[in-house]
C-alpha cells in the first residue's frame, strides 16, 4: 500500500511542476531555520546534563537581604555547618576562582586563566574523563593540581605531565605545584568551566593573608566560594526543612542571609537572577525562538495548503474514481499525508545543506557556537526528524481532509465546488502570512530602535575617543605605574591617560549597605567603586560640591566622593565631611550611568584604588587617531614587557557588549525574518498566480458587462489592500504587548513611533500586490468569451 501511495504520487508533481518548485523552496526555507533553532534550543537546554549524579547534585544560593540580592557564592563556614548537621548530603564541594594566579613561562609569570581551588570531594560529585594520573590523590595535599587535557598539551606539549611542577604565583606568594592527574576537558555543555584544579587550602591561604579576611574560615560574612552538595536522593525538601533549622540556630536571620538549593540541570537557564554568576542563558530566549521556529514552518506549511488547494480541482476526478471503487476517507487522507512528507523528504537534505552551510557565519553574527552534524548527535538527529514529520503532518492536514470527505457523485458532476469558501480559506492563510511578516518586522524595528537610542543616550560621562588597555599578565607598583605613564606620556597619539580597575561602561558592582542617619534601624544600600585621582576630571564629571582627589592630598585614601542620587537617598543636607561607613564625604558630583541603561542610576561612592589592585588603563586618543593609538600603545607596553600581553578594547565596543544580548536577539529576528518574509512571498506569490486563476471566470463575467482593465486590476487592489489592512491591524497590538513587556528591562524607552506602523503597512501591501497586479493584469488579457465558453 505505501508503495501505491508514493507510486501515484509521483505523477501528481509531475503534472503541477510549478507548485511542487515553489513548495519544495519553500519548505526547504522554513525547514532550514527549524533545524538551526532546535539546534540552539537542544544546546541551551543540555546543561550539565552528562553528569550521571545530575538529579542528586544541587548549587548552594545564598539570599543577602541586607543587599536585596541571590548570589552563588558562599563563606567557607557553610560547608562545615552543612557536612556536619544534614545527614541527606552524601557530598559537598567549594570551589574558587583564583583569578590573581600566574603561572611561570621562561623567566616572567603569566596570568594563568580559569585556576580554581577545589576540596576533594569535586571529584566524587562530578562526572569526569581520567587521562592520566592518579585521581584518588589529586587535591588531598596542598602541592596538588590537576590540568584539563587542552591545558596539559600548553604546558607540557611533547611530555608526560604527571609529576611535573608548575610554579605558580599567587598574590606574591610563589609555589610549586606537581601535576598529580589530567582530565579531558569538560563539554562546551558545562555550566562550570575549568583549565585545572588545585588544593582549595591554597584559596583558604590567599584570603587569610588579606587583613580584611584574616577570619576567612570562620566568617559568615566573607563569601567568596562557591559549593555544590550531592543529596542521598533527589528531593531537596528535606534538606531545606533541615537547613532552615540551623539557620535559626546560628541565628543568621540577624545577619539577613538565607541559604537554599538550586538543581545543577537549572544553573544555566535559571541564574538570570543571580548577581555575580557570570555568562548565562536565558529561557525566555528559548521560548521565543521556539516561538519563532514554528512560526516559520506554520508559513512554510500553509504555502503548501494554500498552493494545494489552488491545484485540487486537478484531482476530484480521481478522488471520485477512488471513491467510487471503494477507498474509504481514511486511505485517502494517507495517501495525501504521504505525498506532503514525500516533498518534505525530498525538501530535507535542501534545508539540511543551507543549515549547515549558514551555521558558521550564525555564530559569528549571534556569537553563539552551534554545530550541525545529525551524524555526530543522535538527539540533533531526532528532532530533525520529529521537525520533518510534523511538517508534513501540518502541511497534508487541511487538504487530506478537505478532498477526503467529499461526494463522490458531486465530484464526477463537479456540483459540489464551493469556490468561495476556497478562496475564502486562501485568504485567510495569506493574511496569517502578513500578519507573520509585519509582527516580525515591526519587533525588529522596534528593538534596533531601542539599542540605538539608548547608545546615543546621554550617560552624563565623556566615552568619546577612550580606550581601555587591560595588563592581565603585567602586575602594577609604585615603581612599573611611574614607568608606565612615563612611556604613555611619550607616545604623540595619547591624549590622555588614567589607571584603574572596571573603567566605565561597566556593568561589574560592589554593593555595600549603611544605617539610614535618620532611622539606624533600617539599611541603605548603596554602590562603592575604586578610582583614581584623577577619574573624574578624565571622564569629565562634574563636582557639584566639595572637591575631587587630588594629587597633592595623600591623606585622600579614607575619604570617598559621592553621587547626588547617595546624597538624595541618604538625605543629607550638607553632605560634606559627614560619614558613612568611618569614611569621610569629600565631594559631591552630578550623577552619570556607570552602567548599561537597564537600570536607573544607584547611589554610589568613590574610593581610591590602591597600585597593586590595578588591571586597566583608560587612554583618550587624539580625534581621528584610534587605530594608531591602539597600536601605538600596544608596541610600546609590549617593548616595556616583552612576555606580557595587553588586550586593547575601544569603548564603542564596551557599550556594545553591554547590551550584546539586546543585538543578539535583534540579529535574531532579522536573520529568521527574512527567512519568514522569503517564504511568505514565495506563498504570495504561488497564491497570487492561482486564485487570479480560480477567478478567471468572475474576471471575464466583469469585462463582458463593461468592466475595462483598470476597473479589474482597482478591484483586485482594493481586495487585496483590505487583506493587508486587517492583517496590520491584527499583527500590531501582538507587537505592541512584545516590545513593552520586552522594554521593562529598560529604565530609559523608546516609543514606538506611528510611523513604523505606516511603513511595515505600506511595505507589506506594496509588496503584495506587486506579485498580485503582475498575474491579474495577465488574466484582464484573456479574451473573456473563450474563458465563459471553457468554464
Amino acid at each position: 500500500m505505501l508503495r501505491h501511495y508514493f507510486t501515484s504520487t509521483i505523477p501528481n508533481i509531475k503534472k503541477n511542476k510549478l507548485s511542487f518548485a515553489i513548495n519544495i523552496i519553500g519548505l526547504s526555507l522554513g525547514l532550514a531555520s527549524a533545524f538551526i533553532i532546535s539546534s540552539y534550543v537542544l544546546k541551551e537546554t543540555s546543561y550539565d546534563r552528562f553528569h550521571t549524579k545530575k538529579d542528586r547534585i544541587f548549587r548552594v544560593l545564598c539570599d543577602n537581604q541586607n543587599v536585596n540580592w541571590t548570589s552563588p557564592n558562599v563563606p567557607y563556614i557553610l560547608k562545615e555547618n552543612i557536612d556536619k548537621s544534614i545527614p541527606n548530603v552524601e557530598r559537598s564541594c567549594l570551589i574558587n576562582y583564583l583569578y590573581m594566579a600566574r603561572v611561570k613561562q621562561g623567566e616572567e609569570y603569566f596570568r594563568f586563566r580559569g585556576m580554581h581551588a577545589a576540596t576533594p570531594e569535586f571529584f566524587e560529585i562530578f562526572d569526569y574523563e581520567l587521562i592520566s594520573g592518579n585521581i584518588e590523590n589529586a587535591l588531598r595535599h596542598n602541592n596538588s593540581i590537576v590540568l584539563i587535557e587542552s591545558i596539559a598539551k600548553k604546558y607540557f606539549p611533547k611530555e608526560d605531565p604527571i609529576g611535573k611542577t608548575l610554579e605558580i604565583n599567587i598574590n606574591n606568594k610563589i609555589l610549586q605545584l606537581t601535576v598529580d592527574a589530567v582530565i579531558k576537558d569538560f563539554p562546551k555543555n558545562s555550566s562550570f568551566k575549568f583549565n585545572a584544579l588545585c588544593n582549595f587550602n591554597l584559596a583558604i591561604r590567599n584570603f587569610e593573608a588579606m587583613p580584611w579576611a584574616s577570619e576567612f574560615r570562620t566568617s559568615w560574612g566573607i563569601n567568596f566560594s562557591k559549593m555544590f552538595v550531592l543529596l542521598k536522593d533527589k528531593e531537596s525538601e528535606s534538606f531545606q526543612t533541615s537547613w532552615d533549622q540551623i539557620e535559626s540556630e546560628l541565628n543568621l536571620k540577624e545577619k539577613e542571609v538565607h541559604y537554599h538549593l538550586q538543581k545543577l540541570v537549572d544553573v544555566h537557564l535559571d541564574s538570570d537572577h543571580l548577581v555575580n554568576d557570570g555568562s548565562r542563558g536565558n529561557k525566555t530566549y528559548i521560548y521565543l525562538f521556539s516561538a519563532i521556529a514554528l512560526i516559520i514552518l506554520m508559513v512554510a506549511a500553509f504555502n503548501y495548503i494554500i498552493l494545494s488547494i489552488s491545484v485540487s480541482k486537478l484531482r476530484y476526478k480521481e478522488i471520485g474514481v477512488k471513491k467510487i471503487l471503494g477507498s474509504h476517507n481514511k486511505i485517502i487522507r494517507k495517501q495525501f499525508f504521504v505525498e506532503s512528507i514525500l516533498v518534505s523528504l525530498v525538501a530535507f537534505p535542501i534545508a539540511y545543506l543551507l543549515a549547515f552551510w549558514t551555521v558558521g557565519y550564525l555564530n559569528k553574527l549571534f556569537n553563539i557556537s552551534l554545530e550541525i552534524n545529525v551524524f555526530n548527535d543522535f538527539n540533533q538527529l531526532f528532532a530533525f526528524i520529529i521537525l520533518l514529520i510534523l511538517n508534513g503532518f501540518i502541511a497534508g492536514s487541511y487538504i487530506a481532509f478537505y478532498l477526503s470527505r467529499l461526494n463522490p457523485v458531486q465530484i464526477l458532476k463537479f456540483k459540489f465546488i464551493n469556490q468561495n469558501r476556497k478562496i475564502r480559506f486562501q485568504y485567510l492563510m495569506l493574511a496569517f502570512q502578513i500578519i507573520v511578516f509585519t509582527g516580525l518586522t515591526g519587533a525588529s524595528f522596534s528593538i534596533y530602535k531601542q539599542i540605538d537610542f539608548i547608545k546615543k543616550a546621554d550617560l552624563g560621562i565623556d566615552l568619546s575617543n577612550k580606550i581601555s588597555v587591560y595588563l592581565d599578565d603585567m602586575e602594577v607598583n609604585h615603581a612599573s605605574y611611574q614607568t608606565i605613564s612615563n612611556v604613555l606620556s611619550n607616545i604623540p597619539e595619547v591624549k590622555d591617560f588614567i589607571f584603574g580597575i572596571y573603567l566605565p561602561p561597566e556593568n561589574s558592582r560592589s554593593v555595600m549597605s549603611a544605617p539610614d542617619p535618620n532611622d539606624e534601624t533600617k539599611k541603605i544600600q548603596y554602590e562603592e567603586g575604586s578610582v583614581s585621582k584623577r577619574f573624574f576630571e578624565f571622564f569629565k564629571i562634574q563636582c557639584v560640591q566639595g572637591r575631587l582627589f587630588e594629587l597633592n592630598f595623600k591623606d585622600d585614601s579614607n575619604k570617598i566622593i559621592v553621587n547626588e542620587t547617595f546624597v538624595n537617598t541618604f538625605g543629607f543636607e550638607e553632605p560634606i565631611g559627614k560619614s558613612v561607613n568611618d569614611k569621610e564625604i569629600i565631594g559631591v558630583v552630578k550623577d552619570f550611568n556607570n552602567h548599561s541603561l537597564h537600570e536607573d542610576i544607584p547611589p554610589m561612592a568613590f574610593s581610591l584604588v590602591l597600585p597593586k589592585y590595578v588591571f586597566e588603563i583608560g587612554i583618550e586618543y587624539q580625534e581621528g587617531l584610534a587605530q594608531e593609538c591602539a597600536e601605538k600603545v600596544k608596541y610600546e607596553l609590549s617593548e616595556l614587557n616583552p612576555e606580557a600581553s595587553f588586550e586593547t578594547v575601544f569603548i564603542e565596543n564596551k557599550i556594545e557588549d553591554l547590551y550584546s544580548e539586546e543585538h543578539n536577539l535583534n540579529n535574531i529576528i532579522i536573520y529568521f525574518s527574512l527567512f519568514a518574509i522569503i517564504i511568505a512571498l514565495i506563498g504570495i506569490f504561488g497564491q497570487s498566480l492561482f486564485a487570479v486563476k480560480q477567478q478567471v471566470k468572475e474576471i471575464g463575467i466583469r469585462k463582458v458587462n463593461g468592466a475595462t482593465g483598470k476597473d479589474i486590476l482597482l478591484f483586485v487592489i482594493k481586495k487585496y489592500t483590505l487583506i493587508c489592512l486587517i492583517a496590520n491591524l491584527i499583527s500590531w497590538p501582538i507587537v505592541y504587548y512584545f516590545i513593552d513587556s520586552w522594554q521593562e528591562r529598560f529604565v530609559y524607552k523608546s516609543p514606538i513611533n506611528v510611523w513604523l506602523i505606516i511603513t511595515t503597512l505600506t511595505l507589506s501591501t506594496i509588496i503584495v500586490l506587486s506579485t498580485v497586479i503582475s498575474n491579474a493584469w495577465k488574466a484582464t488579457l484573456t479574451d473573456p468569451v473563450k474563458v465563459l465558453k471553457y468554464e
